[in-house]
């Protein structure tokens, strides 16, 4: 049977596992341990990590420079690929991978034995003793795979940090056009608010308007800069909290040439079949459950401490040897409290995938329902919403322009336009939002049959 056909049965029969008997499926963690697993180290985790995003995580930095340089602008992939190599927060994990790394070298040595030898005084012979500590021996291979369950899960919440990561750029970096795009916006509406609250002014010195009415119109033309005020603040802290991410500061201009996404998601029962078996956090709980349960066997073996000795005594006409060992009698210590630790930690490793599994499941959802409906919604403003109130905005100004209607009918077209190109704005930032959401919840880089790239 191949290793992977076992990692195949051995997930079966875990989720074949009633809820309240973990130790079922320890049982038969433990008895397919023996299956070959690639070796998960940061080597390991940085490949994976690219296989699951497409993205590079390898440093081009130099000595001078501590930050790789970008000229001309920055798009969603370059961004997300220079937090990768910056983050202090995935370069933490990767220092965690490193010392579960040293854990299983420290798991797999044995004590030394110890030798002491006695010189010979009148009429006492000369004696040595050496004594080998058996127990540590036998406990090597619980000992070991524990620490190698917890390195590859060490490694698995490497990837994870990764796609986490990942998934923080492009949500920042979404925020960040959302920001470029209304400042445009409320520039445009404060630029046409001025020039019509100029004309209004113009037309209560003629008489043609009351006092009162340039007023109010003032006052929209007021808010109408503050709101743009508002947004260019907005527009500087999410640009801060980008650099934060990336690592990079000052930021240069962004673009939004790469940022594809699906015209429509896959089918809700095809992701939550990818996640349970790619994200690295699920598999890190198992990992993690397999290193409890292999923790227990190895605390129930530490009840018995045994030591073969070897005794040769030797004097100046004769030479004799003595061979035999030594056990400790668990009387009085029969390590309960470290079987009991270690039993309640695989029942909440257990606990923690079942948790993890729902938490998926309702990641996934969630993510694909938020996904499909800013989908919809965007299409609907883009395509009818947004060309019909430009419409009604045109042919209102043009009967303010000709006289032949009052400035409240255009302040209202002026409205509802601006709302529903803020709207049209905020829907392309959520499409953006929720697709990275949605692949950070199956762990995996979703292809598109038909990608449509969504404007800034």
């Amino acid at each position: 049977m191949t290793a992977r056909h076992t990692r195949r049965h051995r997930r079966e029969g875990y989720e074949k596992a009633p809820r309240g008997a973990p130790w079922a499926a320890i049982a038969l963690l433990v008895a397919t341990g023996c299956a070959h697993r690639p070796e998960q180290d940061q080597a390991w985790s940085r490949r994976d990590l690219e296989a699951r995003t497409g993205l590079s995580t390898t440093s081009e930095k130099t000595d001078e420079s501590p930050l790789i340089a970008v000229g001309g602008e920055l798009d969603a992939r370059e961004a997300t690929e220079l937090a990768l190599q910056n983050s202090p927060a995935f370069a933490a994990d990767v220092a965690r991978l490193q010392a579960a790394e040293a854990d299983v070298q420290i798991a797999r040595q044995i004590e030394n034995p110890r030798l002491s030898v006695l010189g010979p005084f009148g009429t006492i012979s000369a004696s040595a003793t050496l004594l080998v500590p058996l127990t540590s021996l036998l406990q090597r291979p619980a000992r070991t795979k524990a620490a190698a369950r917890a390195q590859e899960a060490a490694a698995e919440s490497l990837v994870q940090t990764g796609l986490d990561l990942v998934r923080d750029v492009r949500v920042a970096y979404a925020d960040c056009l959302l920001a470029q795009r209304q400042e445009t916006i409320r520039d445009e509406l404060a630029g046409f608010a001025k020039e019509l609250a100029d004309l209004t002014d113009t037309r209560v010195v003629t008489g043609e308007l009351a006092g009162a009415q340039g007023d109010a119109v003032r006052a929209d033309a007021e808010r109408a800069v503050d709101a743009l005020s508002v947004t260019k603040t907005q527009r500087g802290l999410c640009r801060a909290r980008l650099e934060t991410l990336v690592g990079v500061s000052p930021l240069p201009p962004l673009v939004a040439t790469d940022l594809r996404v699906a015209r429509q998601a896959p089918a809700l029962d095809e992701l939550l079949g990818v996640a349970k078996d790619a994200r690295p956090d699920v598999r890190a709980s198992r990992l993690q459950l397999e290193a409890a349960g292999a923790r227990a066997g190895w605390e129930r073996w530490r009840i018995l401490s045994v030591s073969a000795q070897a005794d040769l005594q030797w004097t100046s006409d004769a030479v004799g040897a003595r061979v035999g060992g030594s056990v400790e009698l668990p009387v009085f210590n029969q390590n309960r409290g470290g079987v009991a630790k270690a039993e309640a930690e695989v029942a909440l490793a257990w606990h923690r995938v079942e948790g993890l599994r729902q938490q998926v499941v309702l990641e996934v959802v969630t993510s694909r329902s938020q996904f499909e409906q800013a989908q919809q919604s965007e299409d609907r403003y883009t395509q009818t919403i947004v060309p019909a109130l430009e419409r009604t905005f045109d042919a209102a100004s043009l009967r303010f322009n000709t006289g032949d209607d009052s400035y409240l009918p255009v302040l209202d077209a002026l409205r509802q336009l601006a709302d529903a190109r803020l709207r049209t704005a905020e829907l392309q930032a959520d499409v953006r939002r929720a697709w990275a959401e949605l692949e950070r919840a199956t762990g995996a880089q979703l292809q598109a049959n038909a990608p449509k790239e969504v404007a800034s």
